[in-house]
């Protein structure tokens, strides 16, 4: 059954890394609100008979992010989805399991009663708070895990030689138990007493900790206050460096001061929530995204299943027979039902209208592909168009975008000779045929039609990002500032522009001023090799070396082929001292050529 994979607003940055482990792109819905606050939702494709993923943790603000989950599901159920599953990375309201006092609600159940009634037939989560929630559901609930994907990061980034995983409280040893089987350490159990709400008390520590690499691992970190104080009960117990590990970071109230204050030299996070801003420059904090293995656990539920089939004689059961549809069969069929008068032959208007619908959606996967970096797809999917969408303005534009990411600069050049914009796509078509000059090698003259085109357009952030781009890349740093700032100025959000803005940076040798829009670029757009690319080189001109190592560690992760990062990894190990790792590194980049 095909697919659909829409994002609400709570994650989309883990919506987008999940499509491309998937290798289709997120689909187009539109989650805003009217001007009284209520939720708005349009599905902007065809659904009907698809296997929906709804990809939406109820994080902050979670009143806001379960309600859009609920409307979505109902928007979905309504347009004849076949199956609706909720894809929660962190289910909201888990804290609220059981009843604390006599009159106290479970909300947990009553979150997964408005699930079940919004119409979604399945959940897939991750390390729900207490593993009893399952049965609050009568749909199938699959509970993920996010220990295996941190503890596989940290055996790449930390010496566990004399390693020792740490439980924060009596309920986490078997989480704890089974994190350090898999990084071959003993275990250590903090015994703790709460005293109210958000508060904790260390009373003493069971295990050995002494000269130790201590990792304290914990479900969520919430405010910290368990979290810092079994990190100061352990170095007290004689650790000889302190980290922590968790799945989810909801890092509310003064969690992330507390942190910074704490003895823990870092916090090892998944991206089930995304981070604050505050909590994203916390060089504290590193983030390990799980988008691969939600995309799994996607891909083993799309599996070919079969409800039912009739056994041949001798058939053991084991494998379904194949069943394929005549294409000339499934023509007569229709068309004896139309000569029986059980359905009625489609007129030229809805013939009309049910291929216009066809072309719109196919041309909106084409622009989804494209913005995934799937230039290939994309162009084969503008080439099969209707000719009547192909050769129109917008798909002219998509198709000469699709062979610029495909760096195929002739045919590109041809589209753009050749097309008639209309009005509103006169700027497009420049920058376009801007950049197709710029890699032709006639940067002078591509940079003055830009500049043309942004002081004509100077509303438009995108030109200016443009501008700033082809000017760093001819060594002009100072005039790059000044383009991209303007383009920051129009678009805060710009992850973009914040990153251009820290490559200027570089290349006038300010170091902080590039760490700091590196950061925040990073902050906005967590899966962007790019952006840790410079924010490791911000760091290694500060001397700050092992922060340096860590981004450049992120940035291999998130782009393990790219030959770049692997040699900015390089750099940085020997800077760093470590220059074992950096001649094996170096090795390894040698024999792949």
């Amino acid at each position: 059954m095909e697919i659909r994979l829409f994002a609400g607003n709570a994650n989309p940055v883990l919506a987008r890394g999940i499509a491309e482990h998937l290798g289709c792109p997120v689909g187009s819905a539109r989650v805003n609100r009217f001007s009284d606050g209520e939720i708005q939702v349009e599905i902007d494709e065809n659904v009907r008979g698809r296997d929906v993923y709804l990809l939406q943790p109820t994080c902050r603000p979670a009143n806001d992010h379960v309600m859009e989950l609920l409307i979505l599901a109902d928007a979905c159920k309504r347009a004849s989805a076949g199956r609706v599953t909720a894809v929660i990375p962190y289910y909201g309201y888990s804290r609220q399991d059981r009843k604390v006092a006599p009159r106290a609600p479970i909300t947990a159940k009553l979150v997964a009663d408005l699930i079940q009634s919004s119409g979604i037939d399945r959940v897939v989560t991750m390390d729900l708070h207490a593993g009893q929630i399952q049965g609050f559901f009568d749909i199938p609930v699959d509970n993920l895990y996010g220990g295996p994907t941190l503890s596989e990061y940290i055996l790449r980034t930390l010496d566990l030689s004399h390693a020792v995983v740490v439980s924060p409280d009596a309920g986490g040893v078997e989480r704890a138990r089974g994190f350090a089987k898999r990084i071959g350490a003993t275990i250590a159990i903090i015994d703790k007493r709460r005293s109210g709400p958000n508060k904790a008390e260390v009373l003493h520590l069971i295990g050995d900790v002494r000269d130790r690499t201590a990792i304290i691992v914990d479900d969520m970190i919430d405010t910290a206050g368990t979290l810092q104080k079994a990190a100061q009960a352990v170095q007290e117990n004689g650790a000889k460096a302190v980290f922590a590990v968790a799945t989810h970071a909801v890092l509310s109230g003064p969690a992330v001061e507390r942190i910074n204050e704490s003895v823990l030299q870092k916090v090892f996070v998944t991206d089930t929530i995304p981070l604050l801003p505050e909590a994203a420059a916390c060089p504290k904090i590193a983030v390990v995204s799980v988008g691969r293995v939600l995309a799994e656990a996607i891909q083993v539920d799309e599996r070919p299943r079969i409800d039912s089939w009739e056994l041949e004689p001798g058939d053991c059961g084991m494998h379904p027979p194949e069943y394929r549809v005549d294409p000339a069969e499934a023509q007569a069929a229709l068309q004896q039902l139309i000569d029986l008068g059980y359905i009625q032959a489609p007129g030229p208007d809805q013939e009309k209208t049910r291929r216009d619908t066809l072309a719109g959606n196919q041309f909106q996967l084409a622009h989804s592909c494209a913005d995934a970096g799937q230039y290939t797809r994309a162009l084969e999917l503008v080439e099969s168009l209707d000719p009547s969408v192909r050769d129109a303005c917008s798909g002219q534009l998509l198709m000469a975008s699709c062979l610029l990411g495909l760096r195929d600069l002739d045919r590109a050049h041809a589209v753009l000779q050749g097309l008639r914009p209309e009005p509103g796509a006169v700027s497009q078509r420049e920058l376009l045929a801007a950049t197709v000059e710029f890699m032709q090698g006639r940067a002078a003259s591509a940079i003055a039609r830009v500049q043309d085109l942004a002081a004509s357009e100077p509303d438009l952030a995108g030109v200016h990002v443009r501008l700033g781009e082809m000017l760093l890349d001819v060594g002009r740093h100072r005039e790059a500032l000044d383009a991209l700032e303007r383009a920051l100025a129009r678009d805060a959000e710009s992850a973009q522009a914040l990153a251009g803005l820290a490559r200027a940076h570089l290349g006038l040798g300010q170091a902080s001023q590039a760490l700091d829009h590196g950061l925040r670029a990073a902050a906005i757009e967590h899966h962007a090799p790019a952006v840790h690319l410079l924010i490791g080189q911000a760091f290694g001109m500060l001397g700050e070396h092992q922060a340096a190592v860590e981004a450049m560690e992120l940035c291999v992760v998130q782009a393990p082929a790219w030959r770049v990062a692997q040699e900015g990894l390089v750099a940085a190990y020997r800077a760093a001292g470590r220059g074992g790792q950096a001649d094996a590194l170096q090795a390894r980049i040698r024999n792949a050529g």
